[in-house]
Order: C-alpha cells, then sequence, then structure tokens
C-alpha cells in the first residue's frame, strides 16, 4: 500500500484480490454460521415435538384408568393441549 497525505490509500490488484478473498471467506463463514444456527433451532423443535408427543402418549394411558393418576393425567393434557 502506497499512503498518500490527505488522500486514501491506493490498493494495488494483488492487495485487492486479497481483500476480496478475505470478504468472500468472512461471507462464507457468516452464512455457514447462519445455517448452524437455522439446524440446531430445527433440531430442537423436532426434540420438542418429539418429548410433547411421548408425554401425551403416556398421560392418554394414564387417563384411560380411574384413580388419583388418571385425574392428575387429565388435568397435564389439558395443559399440553393449552400450549399447542
Amino acid at each position: 500500500m502506497t499512503y498518500r497525505i490527505g488522500a486514501r490509500p491506493s490498493l494495488n490488484k494483488h492487495e485487492m484480490e486479497r481483500l476480496a478473498r478475505i470478504s468472500r471467506q468472512n461471507l462464507d463463514k457468516s452464512k455457514a454460521q447462519g445455517e448452524r444456527v437455522a439446524h440446531m433451532a430445527e433440531i430442537r423443535r423436532r426434540q420438542m415435538i418429539r418429548d410433547y408427543e411421548a408425554e401425551y402418549a403416556s398421560l392418554r394411558g394414564a387417563s384411560i384408568h380411574s384413580g388419583p393418576l388418571s385425574r392428575a393425567a387429565i388435568a397435564r393434557m389439558a395443559d399440553l393441549k393449552a400450549l399447542i
């Protein structure tokens, strides 16, 4: 780089290519990070759905029988339905 007083530094072709490559690499890293974040969010969403379905199936089974467990299961099922 060459500098002149009061002027912007001038860049030669090699320096411009280097800066363009760095910019491209930064863009690629940013895009990859965004994809990782989206992928992890999708994994968390699927895990939440699986947990909900497993708990709901367990509560349905418990609510079939009579007794205190049935009442608690029915109350919890109502809570789960409210979440949706």
